[in-house]
Order: C-alpha cells, then sequence, then structure tokens
C-alpha cells in the first residue's frame, strides 16, 4: 500500500508543477496498474480492507480518480482506449470493497465509465471493464443505483444488452450508442472532435463472428453485462420499473432461448436467470412472466437444459412454481406444453445415472402437485386412468425406492382422487391397498410425518365415495385397527387427517362406527381432542367423528361409552360454532336427540355441565338475522321438545337461560309446520312459569 499513497502523493505534486493543474495521465495509469493489482491481492477480511481503503481515501486517491479535467480531456479522445479499459478495471476493483461504493457513485466516475462503452472488436475488453465498474459500485448500493440512473445509466446497459445480443435479426447497431445527446445535460461532456474516429455502422463485432450454430458468444461478455444489470436492479423498485419498461424480460428469454446451448452452464446461464427471477417477483415483472410466450420459452429452456446443470434446472423450475400460482399457466403448461412428460423425463433421465440433486428432484414433484390442485389440470392428467403422471405414480408407489418419488405419488393420488369418478377408477386398480401398505411401516408415534399426513389424505378422499368405503373398509380388513392406533400420535396436522379419514369411514359403515365406539382408549383420546383448544380443526374433526359414530353405530354400548366418557361437552359446543358451520349444527343435534333417547341416567346432568342451555343461546342469536336451513331448525326445535318433555331440570336449566325469549325471535319465514312445532315447544316451556 505504501508504493500507492507515495505515487498518490507524486501524483499531486506533479499536478501543482503542471500549468494547467491537471494530473499527468501516463502517471494516472501507472497507479491504476498498480492498484489493480494490489487491490486484487487482499484478503477478504473485510476489517483489513476497510482500513486500507481508507488509508488510500485520506491521501486523496478518490480525488485523482475524480479529477474532472483529466476525464474531460481523455473524454475528448475517443483513441485513448487503454487508459478507458484500465481506469474502469480500477473502478470495478476498488469497487469489489463495500467501503468503496458510495464514494465510487459520484456522478463524474460513473459518466466518464458510461462514455467509455462503444461497439467494436477492440473495444470488447473495455466494456467488460465498465460492465464490471458498474455492477460492482451499484451492489447494494443504492447511491450508485440513483446516480446511475440520473445518467439514464440503466436504460444505456440494456441497450447495450440489446444491441450485442439481441438485435442481431434487426437492423445492424449505431456505432456509439452512448451518443452525446444521451448523456445527462446537467453537466458539461465534451463532443467529439470532427475527425474522431468512427466505426462502421454496417457491421457490428457480434456479426465478425459467425459459427455453425449461427451467432457465437462471448461468454465473458455477456455473463458479465447480466451480472451487472442484475447487481443494478435487484432490490432496486425504479431500475425494475425501468427494465421492465425496456423489456428486458423479453430480451432475456430470447437471449437464453437464442444461446441456450452455447452458454456456459454457470458463469453465463446463472446471471441472465437471476435477471428474471428478480423481476418475477414485481407486480409488472409478473404480468409480462405470465404470458404464454414466455411459459413456453421457459418450457423451451427447460428441454434443452441437461441434468447436470443443476443451477439451471432449479432455477427454471423455481420460476415455472412462482408463474403456476395462476391458473391459467397450470392450464397452458398441461394443454400446450404437457408438462408433465417433460418433468418425468428428466427424472427418468437422473434414474440412469443418478446426478440429480434431491432438492431438483423435490422442486420437479413439487410443481407436478401444485398443478394438480388445478381441478381441469387433474382430470386432464389423469384421464381416465391411463395418464401418463397417474402411471407414473403408480410405479413409484410399488417401488418406494425414492422418498421424495414416494411422498408426491401420495400426493398426487390424493389430488387424483378429488372426484368420484377418478376415485372409483382408483380403489378399482387397487391403489388403497398400495397406501395401506406403506401407512403401515409408518402407522407409530415416531413414524415419518409426512407419509402419514400423505397417505391419510389420499385415504380421506378415496373413502369419500360411497361405493368406496365398502371396499376400503371391508368387514375383517386391518385397516380400522390400524387407523386406531394411530390415535396414540400427537401431531395434530396428522391427527385431523386421521379423524377426517375415519369420519368418512364410518358414514353409513355400522361395523365401522361400532368399531371406534367399543374402544374405549380410541373414544378417550377424541374426546380429550374435542374440548382441547390447541388445534381448532382437530376439536371440531374430532367432535363431529363423535356425532358420525353415535350416528352409524346403532349400538346402545356405543352411545354408552360415549356418555360415560362425558363425550358429550365436545358435542354441545358444535351447536354455537356458527351459522356458516350449519352443517355441523345439525349433526350435533341428532346426535344430541340419539342420546337422550338412550335414557342413560347420566346424560341430564352431563347436559347441564355442558351448558346446553348456554349454547342453545348462542344458536338462537345468532340466527335472529340469517336464514337457517329448515332441516336444522326441525332438528333443533325436535330436541328441545325431547328434553323439555322428559326432563323437568333440563326444561328448568333452559328456562333459566332465556331459551323462552330467543325463540320468539325466530326467522319462521311463513314454514307452517316449523311454526306449529315451535309454538307447541314455547307451549312447553312456557307451562308453571
Amino acid at each position: 500500500m505504501d508504493d500507492i499513497v507515495k505515487r498518490a502523493i507524486s501524483l499531486s505534486h506533479a499536478r501543482s508543477q503542471n500549468n494547467n493543474n491537471t494530473y499527468d495521465k501516463d502517471q494516472v495509469i501507472d497507479l491504476c496498474d498498480h492498484l489493480v493489482k494490489f487491490v486484487s491481492s487482499l484478503n477478504d477480511e473485510d476489517v483489513e480492507r476497510e482500513r486500507i481503503s481508507q488509508a488510500m481515501l485520506d491521501k486523496g486517491l478518490l480525488d485523482v480518480l475524480k479529477d474532472p479535467k483529466l476525464l474531460a480531456e481523455t473524454n475528448s479522445s475517443l483513441s485513448d482506449e487503454y487508459f478507458r479499459t484500465i481506469y474502469a478495471q480500477t473502478i470495478a476493483e476498488l469497487a469489489k470493497v463495500e467501503f468503496w461504493r458510495i464514494p465510487l457513485s459520484d456522478p463524474g466516475i460513473m459518466r466518464f465509465v458510461l462514455s467509455s462503452i462503444r461497439i467494436d472488436e477492440k473495444n470488447i475488453p473495455t466494456i467488460i471493464q465498465v460492465c464490471r465498474a458498474v455492477g460492482n459500485t451499484c451492489c447494494d448500493n443504492d447511491i450508485g443505483r440513483s446516480t446511475l440512473s440520473q445518467l439514464n445509466g440503466i436504460q444505456r446497459m440494456i441497450d447495450l444488452l440489446k444491441t450485442l445480443f439481441v438485435n442481431q435479426t434487426r437492423d445492424p447497431p449505431s456505432a456509439n450508442i452512448l451518443s452525446k445527446d444521451s448523456l445527462d445535460q446537467s453537466s458539461p461532456t465534451p463532443t467529439l472532435p470532427e475527425n474522431s474516429e468512427e466505426i462502421p455502422k454496417t457491421e457490428s463485432i457480434i456479426e465478425k463472428r459467425q459459427d455453425i450454430d449461427g451467432i457465437h458468444i462471448d461468454h465473458k461478455l455477456i455473463s458479465t453485462l447480466s451480472g451487472c444489470l442484475f447487481n443494478v436492479i435487484n432490490g432496486y423498485e425504479y431500475g425494475q420499473e425501468i427494465a421492465i419498461k425496456e423489456d428486458i424480460i423479453s430480451d432475456i428469454v430470447r437471449i437464453l432461448s437464442h444461446y441456450w446451448t452455447q452458454l456456459a452452464v454457470d458463469d453465463t446461464r446463472l446471471p441472465c436467470l437471476l435477471i428474471l427471477h428478480c423481476l418475477i417477483d414485481t407486480n409488472l415483472g409478473r404480468q409480462q412472466m405470465l404470458s404464454t410466450k414466455i411459459t413456453s420459452d421457459l418450457v423451451s429452456i427447460l428441454k434443452q437444459t441437461n441434468v447436470d446443470d443443476e443451477s439451471s434446472l432449479t432455477s427454471l423450475l423455481e420460476m415455472l412454481t412462482s408463474l403456476c400460482e395462476d391458473d391459467e399457466v397450470k392450464l397452458h403448461l398441461v394443454r400446450k406444453e404437457h408438462i408433465d412428460s417433460i418433468l418425468i423425463n428428466i427424472l427418468d433421465m437422473n434414474n440412469c445415472d443418478q446426478t440429480l440433486d434431491s432438492e431438483v428432484t423435490k422442486l420437479i414433484l413439487d410443481l407436478l402437485i401444485l398443478i394438480l390442485t388445478h381441478d381441469t389440470c387433474m382430470d386432464l392428467l389423469f384421464r381416465s386412468g391411463s395418464g401418463t403422471l397417474y402411471k407414473q405414480c403408480l410405479n413409484w408407489l410399488e417401488q418406494e425406492k425414492d422418498y421424495h418419488q414416494l411422498v408426491s405419488s401420495i400426493l398426487a393420488i390424493g389430488n387424483f382422487a378429488r372426484n368420484d369418478i377418478n376415485s372409483a377408477k382408483i380403489v378399482q386398480d387397487n391403489v388403497h391397498q398400495t397406501l395401506f401398505k406403506i401407512l403401515v411401516k409408518e402407522a407409530k408415534v415416531d413414524g415419518d410425518l409426512r407419509i402419514q399426513h400423505a397417505c391419510l389424505s389420499a385415504l380421506r378422499n378415496l373413502s369419500i365415495p360411497c361405493r368406496n368405503k365398502a371396499i376400503i373398509a371391508a368387514p375383517g380388513g386391518n385397516l380400522i385397527r390400524v387407523l386406531r392406533e394411530m390415535s396414540a400420535i400427537k401431531t395434530h396436522p396428522v391427527v385431523f387427517k386421521l379423524l377426517a379419514t375415519l369420519r368418512m369411514l364410518t358414514a353409513d359403515q355400522e361395523h365401522v362406527a361400532t368399531e371406534l365406539g367399543t374402544d374405549e382408549l380410541f373414544l378417550e383420546r377424541i374426546i380429550d381432542w374435542s374440548i382441547n383448544e390447541d388445534h381448532p380443526g382437530v376439536k371440531a374433526e374430532s367432535a363431529r367423528l363423535l356425532t358420525w359414530i353415535i350416528k352409524n353405530s346403532k349400538c346402545r354400548t356405543v352411545v354408552d361409552n360415549i356418555v360415560e366418557l362425558n363425550g358429550v361437552h365436545g358435542i354441545i359446543e358444535m351447536i354455537s360454532c356458527g351459522i356458516k358451520c350449519g352443517i355441523m349444527q345439525n349433526e350435533a343435534f341428532l346426535a344430541l336427540i340419539l342420546l337422550f333417547a338412550s335414557t342413560n341416567p347420566l346424560l341430564e346432568d352431563l347436559l347441564i355441565e355442558g351448558q346446553l342451555g348456554y349454547h342453545t343461546h348462542l344458536f338462537l342469536t345468532s340466527m335472529v338475522h340469517e336464514d337457517i336451513c329448515e332441516e336444522i331448525l326441525s332438528n333443533f326445535i325436535t330436541l328441545l321438545h325431547l328434553i323439555s318433555g322428559r326432563s323437568i331440570k333440563l326444561k328448568n336449566h333452559l328456562i333459566q337461560q332465556k331459551i323462552l325469549t330467543d325463540l320468539q325471535n325466530i326467522p319462521i319465514n311463513g314454514c307452517s309446520n316449523i311454526n306449529s312445532k315451535l309454538n307447541t315447544l314455547m307451549a312447553m316451556l312456557g307451562e308453571n312459569q
């Protein structure tokens, strides 16, 4: 560093002796040469680099670099190419150190760096250093980005991208894309002398480099330029707006589509992809990328990508996954691009040489599952049981070789089973038995949670159609026993799916309801969950399962077990779950009617302890201004009529809760049958008051 300081001091001394009060250009070049070598040799310790940088700044280094007379003199002669190159390289090397980025954001420095861009064969080294200088200075530096934007620098860098790599099939580029008219007029800018070197407009450096594939691409140039643009706009909203307005998304996609097979894997592909990544999260950028043309181009690029190019695969898959949040993109990918076959082909290629990272495999599978969440896409991919993806999932289920493929295939089956026709076909293919075999291996407290959750989700969907229930839960099978034993699991998401699956299998299946209702250990767990506030979904599903067991078992022992284990509390709370949950309320009324009809002597006190009157009051007050289903209202009145007629204690409990007053406010909506039953109930409650 001492040598650098000595040279800077020498420059200052020589300047003071100069009649024009300017720095000697040859000495500045010598200083820059040494600076580039010195800064490149610094270690990566931030504290040491900052200390050295502060010392150089204190000795006047920045004053040398931004001297307006030196830069103006050089600007007047475009032939002084080496000075421009070493100057830009010096800025680039210094800006690798965060300390220098704000000082180097000086408008004079930035303007001179930008003015060095001209398109010809000899100028390419300078352009590369300019891109490095701009990119490094603007990295995480909004001050530098602001300076650049004020000088129209973002547009100029994008224009450079278009000129070099996009417009090859259009009119030839002009010799100097940064003409004097495009420079910031707020500060004086030297004009080109009449005899300055002109660059022929009929050809560009790219046109001089043809190869058998068409246009040759300079890997270093595209890598540096795209990396520069990424540093400029990443996290800089105004810069992103400019880039999107300049249609950089289409430009980058066009470059990738045209040159993909020529681009070096990490050095040149990734910076371009990062620009797209940066813009896809903006509203304007996302709107542009949602176009079918962009989506199709991304898929085309994906098809050309080898499995060993994991960084590109990851980037492309992440972008497609993001775009697939839009349903139209999902449909386009399935209908026009046959994305399922493309993604499966990538996985098949990987199976041959095992080069694909597990995270890339997971991205592919997650994208497939995301697409399946759209109903039309799901049906198109299922194709009545002949779809490529469905068949592949069956193979993955049988093989159980890859964990991600196994979990994703189970999730895919669950998605395919979202309608009754598909579910019937899947059960016909005995897929439910395969799922059960997989579940049994993990049906324990410390089993794999993802497999548990996925299997239960799929079995739940498969159990919805009536014709499937009897097949899946056939008497003599082990499924219900295994599911009962899984109630020992305490993980709420798994428990929620377990309860939902059992509830589906209980409907119209007396033997299932009876088996569940006679297992006291299982009932104790369900009842505990039905009053546990830790997970609202588990609480509600537990109470619903109890009502379905009561309704479908037709067994006095089951009813007595639920009463004696105090399972009525959670059922009572269902009454006040809200008018939007009318189905649950109706289930609660029916279950309580059946429980009360059993005449269990414990029930009376349990209903009072469970605050039947309070929850009835909440139910009635919530429906004052709402339309309510006639069936629900009829079952509710039947329950209260039964209670009031058979139990003086319960009748008085209801009266104390002002239920009679609440009943008078029920909207009848002209239903004579309901009105008659309601009048009878109110007369009964009004007796002996």
